[in-house]
């Protein structure tokens, strides 16, 4: 089940908005929940990118270095930038960190689901295996060290859908789930995480050459906006449009939006 820490604001980045303030909420957040749920540790998916180190600097200052797991799950499309960043960032923290190949296993699973035509040839149905392939090493690591498992979601990403179910969609706690990407990125920079992963394209490398902004259409600093008006401030899409000039971008938000509301909720229970 996935679940969220208590939205933490609802605004895009501001000049004003105080992030310190912010860090001490979601730290007292994942504190008190772990707590609530009787865990001590925490297992975290770490890929070298700004939303995963974020969360982990974030989970390590609730429930301490030494009981946070850092798990690196790179793939055949994994940059080995990425792989070197996330064990770079792992030492430095001072965290339990592990690497564990997911190739083989991907590949696997893909070929044998191909041969018996079950699987249609695209980037997003292998990229999905791979997510979910890491989904389950996150449980299993989780189930052996008594841990609960660290999503790295942000709130921008929720509501576009822009993420695999059960996959990286699969967590006990989404600590960035009320944040939109532009306020994890401010909220990363007061944090001091390093510029060589501050400033990195957001993407989930599923494929080689992937990026969040070609597959959107936008980058987040025209998404976001566009996501607090429609969702925060409840305003239609026509008004929208009007503010930002750009009807085509709103309506495909608008859709990815209602489209991917199965994936922000719990599987549906029919009463007999």
């Amino acid at each position: 089940m996935v679940r969220q820490v208590r939205p933490i604001t609802c605004g895009v980045v501001s000049t004003a908005t105080d992030y310190k303030k912010i860090e001490n909420k979601i730290i007292s957040g994942i504190r008190s929940y772990f707590q609530n749920a009787g865990y001590e540790n925490a297992v975290i998916g770490l890929s070298g990118g700004l939303d995963s180190t974020t969360a982990c600097l974030l989970t390590a200052k609730a429930l301490g270095e030494q009981n946070v797991h850092g798990i690196i799950l790179p793939a055949e499309t994994t940059p080995r930038n990425d792989v070197e960043d996330a064990l770079l960032f792992a030492r430095e923290l001072g965290i339990n960190h592990y690497i564990f190949n997911i190739s083989d296993i991907a590949n696997a699973f893909v070929h044998r689901l191909h041969h018996r035509h079950l699987l249609p040839n695209s980037n997003v149905t292998r990229g999905n295996i791979a997510a979910r392939a890491r989904m389950t090493a996150l449980y299993n690591v989780a189930q052996r060290t008594r841990s609960l498992v660290v999503g790295t979601g942000d709130r921008s990403e929720l509501l576009l859908g822009y993420f695999t179910k059960y996959g990286d969609g699969g967590a006990d706690i989404l600590p960035l789930g009320s944040l939109y990407k532009t306020e994890v990125r401010a909220l990363a920079k007061s944090m001091h995480i390093p510029p060589f992963i501050l400033n990195k394209p957001s993407s989930p490398n599923l494929w080689h050459g992937q990026t969040a902004a070609e597959e959107l259409g936008a980058d987040y600093g025209q998404i976001d906006p566009i996501l607090q008006m429609l969702v925060d401030k409840k305003m239609n899409e026509k008004s929208v449009a009007r503010k930002t000039k750009n009807a085509q971008l709103v309506a495909k938000i608008s859709s990815m939006i209602k489209k991917s509301e199965h994936k922000r909720k719990t599987p549906y229970v029919i009463r007999a």
